[in-house]
């Protein structure tokens, strides 16, 4: 008992010693308690509001999708109207070129937009402002074509007569001793000028050495994107580099710029020589034979009419008939003519053997700067310059070959792109190089100009991630086409290296969240530099490459959530509120980026507004102007009714006779009228005094008619006591009167006698009634008449019976008078 008392009170003495500590173990556990009941509610209602904040950003999203959509529907409908409108439109200056002024220097560019606003309006034919534009564009054709029309027929007029003093063809010997001399000259002159401005750019290079160095050697200065440089690809980027700048010693230019001056002063000289050559070396053609100039005079000769030249359309000029050219233009209009419109840059060379003339000409002139220019393109590719600058100068090269393009230069348009072509493989090398840096950097190799290899820090790292985004900002900003499968290519290979890099770093992390949080911070890195490093965000490229370092930045924030829960531990509970705060950091960087995009939306709906409004604009005041044209068009159409009017007018006239053939041949008319007047009425009067004559003579044979008549029927009555019975119908006095010429000349007078000279006998002289007759025939011939020859009665019967049957029924016979009675014979 004694024994276990002491025991027991050692163990009250015990737990009463630390029941203190044992209170505030307690409290302890309760503020723990405490603690992460407050925890809870607060991670419950964190979760809660991203829930909420979740469901924001979707609505915002699906707003920004739409506005988006509609955003692409409206830029897709504004392009081909504003295409559209720019095509067709007909500006107002334009409109009063043609037809206000006259043909001249202005014409030349406006002509090249008037024949594009036709092309394009007649293919449109669809559209209906197209259609309502086709008459105005229409009327301003005709009156184009008009004026061009007059202009170059005023001009063909000096080269009517033939030129016989041309130095190619009539001296070559003196010719080719000019051109020689001329080349010499101008070989001397161009040789000392470019050696001298080479030398100075040389010198202004010798002041800033570049030299090329691997990606993972690169100083951190150089990550950061220099838009000024990549200017230099332009042609209209910087100023040029001048000699006496080589004076100062302070002044230092890029090489890209140097290259840039180089290019641009060779482009100016290498084209506007050759444009001199190809117009005034360019070889003639052989004049007319003297057949060919004489036949201009026979009169089988082609001479344009007004008929030939009625319309602008039916223009045409014969080569064969038209005469040499003059020795101040022949060489001009013998190379000219190529370029849309009216004329172009440089004019064009007509023919093979002249284009190899001129471009040998101008190679012995430009030898020497094309061998300079040569050797300074050499000491800038060697030794090898970074990637950016080298690409730079390639998009120089491609910018310089378009434009000697469009001013007719082939052999220097050669030499530039044949420089171009030799630029590629040292690009394609820098990039390998790169390329090979990063590969060994990842494998723990030597990187760089060191033997020693160098141990991966997150600094490193980091300072490659800086270079590659401004190797992506800087090959986007100079590359404008996505189809660039060079340059992608190459960047996509430094992507993939990248990572790689950034994978074994990481790798020597074991814990997870550590390492998530690692690759998080590289992928946001990228990401700000991606953001702010170009402003061409609408480039697909840079969107698609945004989008491939969001999606690994992701991938790693959700490891680190993952990893965060089922730890109870003071460390776990650290690292899960190091993980929420990255979460959160993550969630205001997602919400930064999404309330960007929702500004830079709002932002692109207010510009497309403004555009749209100011399209609207346009349109109403082209509408104005389309009016005002008809109107123009109108008044044009009139007088073009009225010059028409007056050319066919003035063409009629000009088939008629002088005047003066006119008023002599009107005074021969009107003598010749007077004459046939005066001969009518001559006529007329003879015939009136015939008639009054044939009604005498008829009264007299009226008259002795009837004398004859008393006198027959006396006859009658002394004579029928006597005479032989005569057949029934049959009378004497119808006989004697039958064969009387008297009665039937009076017999055609009445139907009486007409009766009995077709019932008369057919015997002429047994009665001495015929002496009677004879007698009444006798005086009939003296008053005029022509006197018949007797015939034979067998003759004449015949003939009396056949014209009896040969009359109709109703008909008188013509027998039946003296005056009808047609000749025998």
């Amino acid at each position: 008992m004694s024994t276990n008392e002491p025991d027991s009170r050692s163990q009250a003495d015990f737990y009463q010693e630390r029941a203190k500590e044992f209170v505030e173990l307690h409290d302890q556990v309760d503020t723990s308690v405490h603690l992460l009941d407050s925890l809870e509610s607060f991670l419950s209602t964190f979760q809660k509001d991203l829930d909420a904040v979740a469901g924001q950003i979707s609505e915002l999203q699906d707003r920004s999708k739409d506005i988006e959509g509609r955003l692409k529907s409206r830029r897709r409908i504004e392009r081909p109207l504003s295409s559209l409108l720019s095509d067709i439109t007909i500006a107002p200056s334009l409109a009063t070129t043609i037809l206000d002024t006259n043909v001249g220097e202005p014409w030349l560019e406006a002509i090249e937009q008037f024949e594009k606003r036709l092309i394009t309006s007649r293919s449109r034919t669809r559209v209906k402002a197209a259609r309502d534009l086709g008459e105005v564009a229409e009327g301003l054709r005709i009156v184009a074509a008009t004026k061009l029309r007059g202009f170059f027929l005023a001009l063909f007029q000096p080269i009517r007569g033939s030129v016989t003093t041309n130095m190619q063809r009539q001296a070559p010997t003196v010719a080719n001793e000019l051109q020689r001399a001329y080349v010499g000259a101008a070989r001397v002159y161009y040789e000392t000028g470019f050696r001298r401005y080479a030398r100075s750019l040389t010198w202004i290079k010798a002041r800033t050495p570049e030299k090329f160095e691997p990606i993972a050697s690169i100083d951190e200065r150089q990550a950061e994107l220099n838009l000024g440089r990549l200017q230099h690809a332009k042609l209209d980027g910087p100023a040029v580099t001048l000699s006496y700048m080589a004076d100062n010693k302070n002044h230092k230019e890029p090489v890209e710029g140097l290259l840039r001056s180089l290019f641009l002063v060779f482009m100016d000289n290498a084209t506007a020589e050759y444009t001199f050559i190809s117009s005034f070396f360019a070889s003639s053609p052989s004049p007319p034979s003297v057949e060919a100039s004489l036949s201009l005079l026979t009169p089988t000769a082609v001479v344009p009419t007004p008929t030939m030249m009625a319309t602008p359309d039916t223009i045409a000029f014969a080569e064969s008939r038209s005469p040499v050219n003059s020795e101040y233009e022949g060489s001009s209009r013998h190379v000219s003519g190529a370029m849309p419109g009216l004329g172009g840059i440089v004019p064009v060379v007509s023919s093979k053997e002249d284009q190899a003339l001129v471009d040998a000409i101008w190679r012995q002139t430009m030898d020497p700067v094309m061998e300079y220019c040569q050797n300074f393109v050499k000491t800038v590719l060697d030794p090898m310059p970074g990637a950016i600058p080298l690409l730079t100068m390639i998009r120089l090269a491609e910018e310089i070959v378009t434009e000697i393009q469009k001013r007719r230069c082939p052999p220097a348009e050669n030499f530039i792109f044949g420089i171009r072509i030799q630029m590629w493989p040292v690009f394609q090398k820098a990039m390998h190089d790169h390329i090979e840096s990063l590969k060994k950097l990842a494998e723990g190799t030597s990187s760089g100009y060191f033997s020693r290899t160098s141990p991966i820090t997150d600094a490193t790292v980091t300072k490659a991630a800086r270079h590659y985004v401004n190797f992506f900002n800087s090959f986007v900003y100079l590359t404008e086409h996505e189809e660039e499968t060079m340059i992608f290519s190459n960047l996509q290979r430094l992507r993939d290296e990248l990572t790689k890099l950034m994978n074994r770093h990481t790798e020597k992390i074991t814990d997870v969240v550590a390492k998530a949080t690692a690759q998080s911070a590289l992928y946001e890195v990228i990401l700000q530099c991606l953001s702010n490093g170009t402003q061409h965000t609408a480039h697909l490229k840079l969107q698609k490459e945004i989008a491939h370092w969001a999606y690994l930045d992701e991938e790693a924030k959700r490891k680190i959530v993952s990893a965060a829960p089922g730890t109870t531990t003071p460390t776990s509970l650290d690292d899960a509120r190091e993980a929420f705060l990255v979460e959160l950091a993550s969630y205001q960087l997602a919400l930064k980026k999404s309330a960007m995009i929702c500004d830079a939306e709002t932002r692109q709906v207010e510009e497309y507004q403004r555009e749209k409004e100011r399209i609207e604009q346009e349109h109403i005041t082209l509408r104005r102007q389309i009016e005002e044209l008809k109107v123009a068009l109108e008044h044009a159409q009139m007088l073009r009714r009225r010059k028409i009017e007056y050319d066919s007018v003035a063409e009629r006239v000009n088939t008629l006779p002088p005047r003066d053939e006119l008023e002599q041949s009107i005074e021969a008319l009107e003598n010749d009228m007077a004459a046939i007047r005066t001969e009518q009425e001559s006529q007329s009067r003879a015939i009136q005094n015939q008639k009054a004559s044939l009604e005498f003579i008829i009264a007299d044979l009226t008259s002795l008619r009837f004398t004859g008549k008393d006198k027959e029927e006396k006859d009658d009555a002394t004579n029928s006591a006597r005479a032989t019975p005569l057949p029934d119908g049959t009378d004497d006095s119808v006989t004697g009167l039958s064969a009387d010429p008297l009665a039937r000349t009076t017999s055609s007078f009445g139907t009486q006698s007409e009766r009995m000279s077709g019932k008369g006998n057919d015997d002429d002289g047994s009665s001495p009634r015929n002496t009677e007759g004879s007698g009444s025939k006798e005086d009939d011939i003296e008053m005029g008449e022509v006197e018949e020859e007797d015939e034979d009665p067998r003759d004449k019967s015949p003939k009396k019976k056949a014209r009896d049957e040969e009359l109709e029924e109703g008909e008188a016979s013509d027998l039946s008078s003296v005056l009808s009675d047609p000749p025998d014979e």
